[in-house]
């Protein structure tokens, strides 16, 4: 029979390969044809496996580094197997690159996880279960991610229900108040230090004051004490500003 997607004779299995690889091989060419305009990374690595708007996908440096391979002898498998690949599915495997230790950009290959096990056939057996069960672990990962409840206990997945945004939003206004709090009590104390300060002030003012005044006496006694005529206490008291009989009754 003829698949109509290409019009080439296949067998129907075939065919509904090549149906998935082109519309997963026009999807990912999507992407990477926006990484390279926008020059910003969709790609971002996380436990060996690359997620690329929510699909998964595994790049050919985790390859080697789950099966124990040479990265080089990973790209040498892929690239003797594509065009096998290609003739069945009429589409390429998706190619990238990431920079090594010296900051050299390397070519490296992002493939589904059809893809990935695709090319684990040309591996030895060990290899190709290492790859197989940690593909089976990661899923799991992900999966018991997607399914752990908030910290709200409500929602899934990381979405936010209306219970958990008010929540958050009474959260946030007690911790204002709180804080609101905390300021009305330094302002208090604050208050408090400078009306202390201010009455310490007084005080040292006051202080100063009656030194001058002792200072001031001290200096009449030495005057009347250098004086060796006689004075009157009428004198004396006209200096205080006092009678006699007033000076007399102190």
């Amino acid at each position: 029979m003829k698949c109509k997607s290409h019009g080439s004779s296949t067998e129907p299995l075939a065919c509904y390969l090549s149906h998935i690889a082109r519309a997963n091989h026009y999807y990912y060419q999507h992407i990477f044809d926006n990484q390279k305009t926008s020059k910003t990374e969709t790609i971002m690595a996380t436990n060996n496996i690359t997620t690329v708007s929510a699909q998964q996908t595994m790049t050919s440096l985790d390859i080697a580094e789950i099966t124990g391979k040479e990265h080089y002898n990973v790209l040498k498998a892929i690239r003797k197997m594509e065009p096998a690949w290609e003739k069945v599915t009429a589409v390429k495997f998706n190619v990238s690159e990431y920079e090594d230790k010296t900051g050299k950009k390397n070519p490296m290959y992002v493939l589904t996880k059809t893809e990935t096990l695709f090319i684990a056939t040309k591996f030895n057996d060990e290899a190709r279960a290492k790859l197989v069960l940690r593909w089976e672990q990661l899923e799991t990962e992900r999966l018991q991610q997607q399914q752990a409840p908030s910290p709200f206990g409500e929602g899934r997945g990381g979405a936010l229900t209306r219970k958990q945004i008010l929540l958050m939003a009474l959260e946030a206004e007690q911790k204002a108040e709180r804080l609101q709090e905390e300021v009305d009590d330094v302002k208090a104390e604050y208050n408090s230090l400078l009306i202390d300060l201010c009455d310490r002030n007084r005080q040292i003012d006051s202080m100063h004051e009656q030194n001058q005044q002792l200072r001031e006496r001290t200096s009449y006694l030495d005057v009347i004490m250098a004086d060796n005529t006689t004075v009157t206490v009428t004198q004396i008291a006209q200096d205080y500003g006092l009678s006699a009989v007033a000076f007399n009754n102190l």
